[in-house]
């Protein structure tokens, strides 16, 4: 053989192999590429999904805030026309005094003070200048000044003021 076609024959021997390398060098590159970008495809998908499970967690979230902050002001303007509600009685019980119907009133919670708390009770009237009167014997005590009637009238008016709500 000679050199000539030996060079040849090597020559085309090695072009060959840098060709099959070169081959398999891109579909490595090109395999590498494909998982890299994969990779980060599923990593964004990932993040996309995080994202709108964060989303959706912050907006229940802001949700149950504004729900909780409706109720503590629905609750405000409920105690707020509740103490209006109360000023109002109070201040109507105290137009009372002084006056022939709270003369009555008062006559009407003496005798009942003694029948509670029989004839040996001590009854004041006006006690503390509220109106009213107070009922003491012995141990015992039963205030049935204006302002603790109007307490009391309100208490068992309660699941109907609730109504009022409604």
């Amino acid at each position: 053989m000679s050199l000539e076609r030996l060079r040849d024959s090597f020559l085309a021997t090695v072009s060959a192999e840098i060709a099959a390398q070169e081959e398999a060098a891109e579909a490595v590159r090109q395999a590498r590429g494909t998982a890299v970008r994969d990779q980060l495809e599923g990593e964004a998908a990932a993040a996309r999904a995080a994202g709108r499970a964060e989303a959706a967690a912050a907006g229940a979230r802001a949700v149950a805030d504004a729900r909780r902050q409706a109720h503590r002001e629905l609750l405000a303007a409920r105690a707020g026309l509740y103490e209006g509600l109360h000023a109002e009685c109070v201040r109507r019980a105290a137009a009372l005094r002084g006056s022939e119907r709270e003369r009555r009133l008062v006559r009407r919670l003496s005798a009942e003070l003694r029948r509670r708390l029989g004839d040996r009770a001590q009854i004041e009237t006006d006690p503390g200048g509220r109106g009213g009167a107070v009922g003491r014997e012995g141990a015992r005590m039963i205030d049935c000044s204006l302002p603790v009637l109007v307490e009391r009238s309100l208490e068992r008016l309660g699941p109907e003021v609730e109504e009022l709500w409604r």
